[in-house]
């Protein structure tokens, strides 16, 4: 809850968008496996926590969840007690603000930064005419958009999606014949045993861009043919 947060307070910054937390789609970090660790490690990813805020033809996506990254990128790197907001803009193109997030002395900083404004504020919320201009500069009026809301299942992404099957065969065609159906285009699959001796295999499949509800669909299809063992992983690849 405390990324769904600061994702609120830096999309009413970056977008003028005031968002309640009905608006913030948030999923956390249990449910994640060695398996899925193993997977991004020797696909070229790593596994990170994100608060993403984006704005397309209008509308605006809030959403907190694993993600696998890009070890090539920026993020992939920001570790232990350390943040960063990366930031795309049509004209500065990709920047990165990057430092510690916790410990006494940079909690204390953010604090303190945040009375010496609400102090100012304080000062020169006056109503004469002389310092009306101070006023309106000091208060930083925003200006609030009319960008609606984008629901999660209509984002597109690419997915890592991780199916722990009963082992038998035909299972393989079972999954790509259904997400097929749902023009969910496959990039790459990896088929393996678990337990040979209690017939327990797992599927993980890497996805095209594709749209959300369109792999939710496929996968609760998928969960009614009987050939999971367990609820698949959906992991979305930014």
């Amino acid at each position: 809850e405390d990324a769904a947060h600061k994702l609120a307070i830096l999309a009413t910054l970056a977008f003028g968008v005031r968002p309640e937390a009905k608006d913030i789609h948030v999923e956390g970090i249990r449910g994640l496996g060695q398996e899925d660790i193993r997977f991004a490690r020797e696909s070229g990813y790593v596994l990170k926590l994100l608060a993403i805020g984006r704005k397309t033809n209008g509308h605006v996506e809030l959403r907190v969840h694993p993600a696998l990254v890009p070890k090539t990128h920026p993020l992939a790197s920001v570790r232990n007690e350390f943040n960063a907001v990366f930031v795309r803009g049509d004209a500065s193109r990709e920047t990165m603000y990057y430092g510690r997030g916790a410990g006494q002395m940079p909690t204390a900083s953010a604090v303190l930064s945040d009375i010496i404004e609400i102090a100012e504020r304080s000062l020169h919320d006056c109503r004469r005419p002389e310092c009306r201009a101070t006023t309106r500069a000091r208060k930083r009026s925003l200006y609030w958009s009319a960008d609606r809301f984008r629901p999660v299942d209509d984002i597109r992404s690419r997915y890592y999606l991780r199916f722990p099957i009963v082992d038998a065969p035909g299972a393989i065609g079972t999954l790509t014949t259904i997400l097929g159906r749902h023009g969910v285009s496959i990039a790459a699959v990896h088929a393996s045993i678990v337990d040979a001796a209690a017939n327990k295999g797992r599927i993980e499949i890497l996805t095209h861009e594709a749209l959300e509800s369109a792999v939710k669909g496929s996968c609760e299809e998928i969960g009614k043919t009987g050939i999971l063992r367990e609820k698949e992983r959906l992991i979305r690849v930014e």
